[in-house]
């Protein structure tokens, strides 16, 4: 989480299938943790945005969420005034990270209703456009629970939004040697399409996922937050389920520090130092 400091941790550009000339949307996340700057950050680009998601809820074990931002104090509900007046709309974010958790919950009729109209409640009593869902690390066996949610969130909000982030997919060519005969995924992609107003595809923190580049790049230090043709590959997949016009792409602006260990034509290890925002980036350069 650490290089989530800074307001805008990504741009969200919306991806026209026909035409890149298309209009874009724009979005940005306030985290929790830097909410007084990232608010007066958001608060000078609101011209440029079309989307504000405050990073604020956690969930429970017991799928209650926790206000991690503090949605009701008096900063927050000025500027969630101002971006309504700026025609921004707000879209809180509900992240959780437990896929065991995240089972047994969503698993459950009851504990699954529950967790949605605490959502639902959420969002009707803060008056916000809707809400934004950042379930990570699901198991394979919740795909189905998981679009059951989607479909019964998507239903209980009524007209509000309902925008579903993942992480990103890389074709099976590329993550495997051997592309195993069955694949279990976490995500139905044709199912979030359905019940989505829009999906925003995390394309970024590549790093060695892609052993078809890794091999391309041998001999080079290849440790990419996200090579624009690993990028490609991830918006060509997601296309064949998720019309274009449902996709926002995450970008990341932020890079990260490796220490390598080297041996004869290749880089083969990676330690991490940490991340590089455009702070550092810019002093930096100024060294």
């Amino acid at each position: 989480m650490y290089m989530k400091k800074v307001l805008i941790l990504f741009l969200l550009t919306l991806i026209p299938l026909q035409s890149f000339a298309a209009s874009l949307e724009v979005a940005g996340w306030i985290p929790w943790w830097q909410d007084s700057l990232g608010i007066a950050s958001a608060e000078d680009h609101l011209r440029d945005l079309d989307i504000i998601y405050p990073f604020a809820f956690e969930v429970r074990n017991d799928g209650t969420l926790v206000d991690k931002a503090g949605l009701d104090d008096r900063e927050w509900e000025r500027f969630v005034s101002k971006a309504g007046r700026k025609n921004v709309d707000v879209l809180p974010s509900v992240m959780w990270f437990d896929g065991a958790a995240i089972h047994s919950v969503l698993s459950s009729k009851s504990k699954r209703s529950d967790h949605i109209e605490e959502i639902v409640d959420m969002v009707e009593d803060g008056d916000y456009d809707g809400v934004n869902i950042d379930y990570e690390g699901k198991l394979a066996d919740t795909i189905d629970y998981f679009s059951l949610f989607l479909e019964e969130l998507e239903d209980e909000l009524g007209r509000k939004d309902l925008s579903c982030t993942i992480e990103a997919r890389t074709p099976p060519e590329s993550l495997y040697r051997e592309v195993p005969a069955v694949i279990q995924y976490a995500n139905d992609y044709e199912a979030m399409a359905e019940h989505c107003d829009w999906v925003e595809i995390m394309a970024y923190d590549q790093q060695r996922a892609d052993l078809s580049l890794n091999s391309l790049r041998q001999g080079e230090p290849y440790i990419p937050v996200a090579d624009t043709d690993w990028v490609e590959k991830v918006i060509e997949l997601a296309l064949e389920d998720i019309p274009a016009d449902k996709i926002l792409l995450g970008v990341p602006t932020y890079g990260r520090q490796w220490e390598l260990t080297v041996a004869p034509d290749w880089y083969k290890g990676y330690d991490s130092i940490g991340a590089i925002n455009l702070p550092d980036a810019e002093e930096l350069a100024d060294d």
